[in-house]
């Protein structure tokens, strides 16, 4: 058998259902944190990776639970998969979806609420985590069984063993309950209370869940008044489906009050969950705090009324002195003003000459940054060609490049120190770099621009082409041969039905003539004389000879046949082979095709802006110019356009710095 692709998020699913067992799809996707479609989950039902219980007829539609079947190739644990009965094969009531699904929601709901409060699960079991066989309820073996000293017996729908931080260990049942009959109910927790009383298994608490109010109220009605539980009303505590679902560590009810109860008791909760209470509780309050603190208590007096309430001579003492401030203000900034007024004199001059040098400053950032981004170019296409040059030494090319582009800048600053420095002694270092240094490394800027520029603008497609066509020939290849094999198949299928009709026909003709000829023999085997006396008739000699003529005969043609099917098949291979050659030597040729100059030279490998360019250009002028002379002068034009650039932005970055370094000493 193939081995099946089996993908992570597969894998991921089949565990989940190996830890909970039986899970819905709405189930999975929230426990995997994936949006998984049923589609998805037939397809994994298709490679028998999983499958879904057969549901017997239910009041309405509901969704299908789904197990995980064994997988060796998954290579997970097989001991977790269902070992002793096929649940292929098992259909399931109403009753039994409610008890496996909401067991399974109880299982997730208690492992939330045990990783939010550091709580260590040591085993959750439930009842249908071992069972053996269906039919025979006597012989189903649960972990959470009861047996009472009375022989009767419990299976609760989970079991749970559970430590604190604290290091207490608990144990949990849970039994869930969707009858309405109370006698069912309330002799299942009278078993349960029964265990408590024996104490012979070490059990904590008892979790009930009721499909919904009405049976709890029943239930809990009877029990209240029977008086059944006694001492252990408290080791009972119980809840509906719908208040389970909606918050599952508080709101547990007893039948010893009516007071609401937490899932772990009061006294054994961990000290680190009072501790973030009381935080919780100690921020509440100081925030309380802050907001009463806040809150204005002595409100401004209106501003009328305060002026109302201001005495006479107090008014007018106070707009007197107001009205001597403004005259003193108004005394003060009369020369003020003119002071200020000659001080903008003074500055204008200054500001202007800042501003002109603010302007000069940015004009020369951006004129160095101009030189700088050919520089950048200059260096990328030198490393691009002398990559091509030198395939296979991509950092002695590197290499290369750095030292070349430094020194050719470099010695444009030397030419310019030495013009400015005006020493005899440099004459000969200046001849030498003029002349010779500085036009090398122009020059070979110069080509190794130029050969990129020629090779980006001629046929830039080339490359695509020759892959495409190189793809589409695979491709016709692949087809020619799939039609050869086809065709091979073919013939030799026909060659091997005509000799099946052939040998059909060969036996039909065997059996008819050999029947004939032993029923001549069976003539002449006993002849009976006139005396009653038998003998052999005169031709039964002849007939036994030729009878195994005619069987020498037939074996004889058996052979022809089977020796010309033979030769015809091996005409027919031989025929295959040499149409498999054909269709290499048609690839070959392709593929040859496809590599030659040929193909880059063709109009769909060209530069289209470049032919549309010169085509208008040739019927704009009148010109007959080619597309290698464009390409020849464009290249030309950019390589010494960009090395020129580089030249005299680093040459008067060079003469400016040396000016202002004059002016600074």
């Amino acid at each position: 058998m193939n081995k099946l692709e089996i993908s992570a998020h597969e894998t991921l699913i089949v565990t989940t259902l190996l830890h909970y067992k039986f899970l819905t799809q709405t189930q999975l996707s929230q426990l995997v944190k994936l949006e998984i479609t049923p589609e998805y989950l037939d397809t994994m039902q298709e490679k028998q990776m999983i499958r879904s219980l057969k549901n017997r007829q239910f009041s309405k539609p509901r969704e299908p639970l789904y197990f995980a079947l064994p997988n060796k190739q998954l290579g997970l644990d097989e001991s977790l998969y269902f070992q002793d009965i096929d649940l292929r094969k098992l259909s399931i009531s109403e009753e039994d979806y409610f008890h496996i699904y909401h067991t399974v929601n109880y299982h997730i709901l208690f492992n939330t609420y045990a990783e939010f409060r550091h709580i260590k699960i040591n085993y959750f079991s439930a009842y249908f985590d071992a069972f053996k066989n269906k039919t025979k309820k006597d012989e189903l073996q649960a972990s959470g069984k009861f047996t009472l000293e009375s022989g009767d017996f419990l299976i609760p729908n989970a079991t749970m063993n559970f430590s604190l931080a604290s290091g207490e260990e608990f144990i949990y049942v849970l039994d869930l309950f969707s009858d309405t009959e109370v006698t069912s109910i309330v002799h299942r927790i009278a078993l349960y209370n029964q265990v408590f009383v024996e104490n012979v298994y070490k059990l904590d608490r008892v979790i009930l869940i009721f499909k919904n109010e009405e049976i709890k109220a029943k239930g809990i009605e009877f029990l209240t008044n029977a008086k059944i539980l006694n001492e252990y009303k408290n080791n009972f505590i119980f809840k509906t489906v719908k208040n389970l679902e909606s918050d599952f560590s508080l709101q547990w009810m007893s039948f010893d009050s009516k007071k609401e109860l937490a899932f772990v008791p009061k006294e054994h909760e961990d000290h680190e969950e009072h501790k973030e209470y009381e935080e919780e509780l100690i921020e509440e309050i100081v925030e309380a705090e802050i907001e009463i603190e806040e809150t204005p208590e002595v409100h401004e007096m209106p501003k009328e009324q305060v002026i109302q309430e201001t005495k006479e001579p107090e008014l007018k003492e106070e707009l007197q002195k107001e009205a001597v401030a403004e005259e003193e203000i108004i005394v003060q900034n009369t020369p003020a003003e003119e002071q200020l007024e000659a001080l903008s004199q003074e500055i204008q001059p200054n500001l202007r000459s800042q501003i002109i040098q603010t302007v000069q400053d940015a004009s020369l950032l951006l004129y160095t940054l101009a030189g700088i981004a050919a520089f950048v170019v200059s260096a990328y296409m030198e490393m691009i060609a002398f990559d091509s040059f030198y395939p296979g030494f991509f950092l002695i090319s590197v290499v290369m490049v750095i030292a070349f582009e430094v020194a050719k800048v470099g010695s444009i600053f030397m030419k310019v120190y030495i013009q400015k420095s005006g020493s005899e002694v440099n004459k000969w270092t200046m001849k030498l770099l003029s002349s010779l240094f500085i036009p090398l490394l122009f020059g070979l800027s110069i080509i190794s621009s130029m050969a990129v520029t020629a090779d980006k603008l001629e046929s830039p497609h080339a490359e695509e082409l020759k892959a495409k066509s190189i793809k589409k020939i695979q491709t016709e290849y692949e087809e020619i041969v799939a039609m050869t094999e086809k065709d091979h198949l073919r013939r030799a299928k026909q060659l091997k039905q005509d000799f099946f009709d052939k040998i059909a026909e060969f036996e039909q003709r065997k059996k008819e003539v050999i029947a004939n000829k032993d029923a001549e023999i069976e003539k002449q085997k006993t002849v009976y004389g006139a005396d009653g006396k038998t003998w052999k008739g005169s031709k039964y000699e002849e007939h036994v000879k030729e009878r195994k003529n005619l069987i020498a005969e037939f074996a004889a043609e058996r052979m022809a046949l089977e020796r010309l099917y033979n030769e015809q098949l091996e005409q027919e291979s031989a025929q295959y082979r040499k149409e498999k050659k054909e269709d290499l030597n048609y690839k070959s040729q392709n593929l040859k095709s496809a590599e030659s100059e040929v193909l880059a030279s063709s109009w769909q490998a060209q530069n289209e802006m470049v032919r549309s360019f010169i085509k208008v250009v040739n019927h704009g002028f009148g010109l007959s110019l080619k597309e290698l002379d464009f390409i020849f002068m464009l290249s030309i034009l950019v390589s010494i356009l960009l090395e020129l650039t580089i030249y005299k932005v680093f040459s008067n970055v060079a003469i400016v710095y040396a000016i202002r370094r004059q002016a600074s000493n």
